[in-house]
């Protein structure tokens, strides 16, 4: 009818309602479907909040039910529970962000625990808290530990800096040093020259001392040969003499012989 027409042309439902209806205040009220709630079906129902909400105005959508055991009647999505993948589906998928708001002394994003498993988590917690004291305590010794590594890194830093300091002194010593360093190497250089050159005259030197050495040694040879021919002579001479002494002697022998004959005769 028109009336109906003029009623649903005035509903805005989210695309989650075919109709709506006029309340006692005169409002409108979409007759939601889908598992949404909410005069303008703005939101899903409390047990229904597996999935982000999401209009079905583009494309459909419908919300899907949180799985809590039957110990809640309620659920919120957690989109950090559906990117790690914690809260499980009523198909017993682990796919979307509901927790469950958990009653009759259960707990988990699925009213999973019952007292026991509510005990064990305290004592977990227990655990957790007495673990985290004494990380706390080992943290501080490690702060410690890390105070003094500080404080010997920046003693050494110190003792760098000076050591440094010492360096460029030297550097500017050796900078300093330089120009006399280069006339003592001009010098040692001009002392080699002189050195080689020196070097070169003794081995003149020496050449014509074996020069020297080689002409007495043939000299001496000759002189030695001369005097081998003079012994030689000598004792040809010496032979001569003798033989001349003989011969005197026999000449001397025969004057006297003729003379006693000469006297004789008379």
């Amino acid at each position: 009818s028109i009336a109906e027409l003029k009623v649903n042309g005035r509903c805005v439902c989210n695309g989650h309602a075919s109709s709506c209806t006029i309340g006692s205040t005169g409002n409108y009220t979409c007759d939601c479907q889908d598992n949404t709630c909410g005069s303008s079906c703005e939101m899903c129902c409390p047990l229904f909040n597996q999935q982000q909400y999401q209009t079905a105005i583009t494309s459909s959508f419908q919300c899907e039910e949180c799985e809590c055991n039957g110990q809640a009647m309620s659920c919120v999505y957690d989109s950090t529970v559906a990117a790690n993948n914690q809260s499980r589906n009523t198909a017993g998928v682990f796919s979307g962000g509901g927790v469950c708001n958990c009653q009759n002394s259960t707990a988990g994003i699925n009213c999973e625990c019952s007292d026991i498993c509510i005990g064990q988590l305290e004592l977990l917690i227990s655990d957790a808290q007495g673990l985290l004291t004494s990380v706390s305590t080992s943290f501080d010794s490690q702060m410690t530990a890390l105070e003094t590594v500080e404080h010997l890194l920046s003693t050494l830093a110190n003792n760098i800096a000076k050591e440094k300091t010492n360096i460029a002194d030297v550097l500017m010593a050796l900078q300093q040093l330089e120009p006399n360093i280069t006339r003592l190497e001009m010098s040692v250089e001009s002392l080699l020259n002189r050195t080689c050159h020196l070097l070169d005259k003794v081995k003149a030197l020496q050449l014509r001392a074996e020069m020297a050495y080689n002409h007495t040694r043939d000299r001496l040879a000759v002189v030695t040969n001369i005097h081998a021919d003079a012994d030689a002579a000598l004792s040809l001479v010496q032979d001569v003499h003798t033989r001349t002494g003989g011969i005197r002697a026999e000449v001397l022998q025969r004057r006297t012989n003729a003379e006693n004959l000469v006297n004789m005769t008379k």
